[in-house]
């Protein structure tokens, strides 16, 4: 396996762990005092799924914009781990994001489809 397809992989799993965390954040273990709450948990993950077929089809230009928008979710993401009443969950995100960020910015420089790799092998 390449570094192309390895950092598609780290992409579409950190992606998907980012959704399952922001469910979980907010649906199954809300912060002390919040009940789950839906139209919390919309606003959350609506953005992101904007770019779901995008990125299980591996198109680079959505890897590029998936770039630029979880850019509000690290700082609000950053924001949360600094406050005193941090929870494990908002270091996890952090990680999540920036580990999206860096793949996806891999997968864009390095990531060729395979179609692509045999023509230039004849």
């Amino acid at each position: 396996m390449n570094v192309g397809e390895l950092s598609i992989r780290l992409t579409y799993a950190s992606y998907m762990a980012l959704l399952v965390l922001f469910t979980v954040v907010t649906m199954v273990v809300p912060p002390e005092g919040k009940s789950p709450n839906w139209a919390v948990w919309l606003v959350l993950v609506a953005p992101l799924l904007i770019f779901f077929n995008g990125v299980r089809k591996r198109n680079k230009r959505t890897l590029a914009y998936l770039c630029f928008a979880i850019l509000l979710y690290f700082v609000i993401a950053v924001n949360n781990a600094f406050s005193p009443v941090a929870r494990v969950f908002d270091y996890l995100e952090v990680a999540l994001i920036v580990l999206m960020f860096t793949s996806a910015t891999v997968a864009i420089r390095f990531y060729k489809p395979i179609s692509q790799q045999e023509e230039r092998h004849d």
